[in-house]
C-alpha cells in the first residue's frame, strides 16, 4: 500500500503549507497537492483492466483527505466541494492538474 502512505504524507505536507493563513496562494498549493494525491491514488483504485470508477475515487477521497483547511475561507461548502472535485478528477485521469487562479478569483 505504498500509494496510501504517499497520499497520507502528501496530505500532511499540504496541510502544513496552509497553516494559519488561508490566502489564495495557500489554497492553490493545497489544491495542487490534493490533485497530486488524487493522481497517485489512481493506480490503487484501478480495476484489473485499468478502469477507474468515480465511486472508488470518491471513497478514496474520504480516506485520504480528512482535514480540509477552511478557516477564513468564505463559502466553505463550495471550497470543500472544489477540493473533492479536484481529487476525484485527478484520481479518474491518473494525472495531476496544475491549478491556477485568475486575478479576481
Amino acid at each position: 500500500m505504498r500509494t496510501t502512505k504517499v497520499a497520507a504524507a502528501g496530505a500532511v505536507a499540504a496541510l502544513a503549507l496552509v497553516g494559519c493563513g488561508n490566502g489564495n496562494d495557500e489554497r492553490l498549493r493545497f489544491l495542487n497537492e490534493v490533485s497530486r494525491i488524487g493522481a497517485d491514488t489512481h493506480a490503487s483504485v484501478a480495476a484489473p483492466d485499468g478502469t477507474v470508477d468515480q465511486k472508488d475515487c470518491e471513497k478514496a477521497f474520504e480516506g485520504r483527505i480528512v482535514d480540509i483547511p477552511s478557516a477564513g475561507i468564505p463559502k466553505r461548502d463550495e471550497w470543500h466541494a472544489e477540493v473533492r472535485r479536484t481529487f476525484v478528477a485527478a484520481c479518474l485521469s491518473g494525472r495531476a492538474a496544475e491549478i491556477n487562479m485568475k486575478a479576481g478569483d
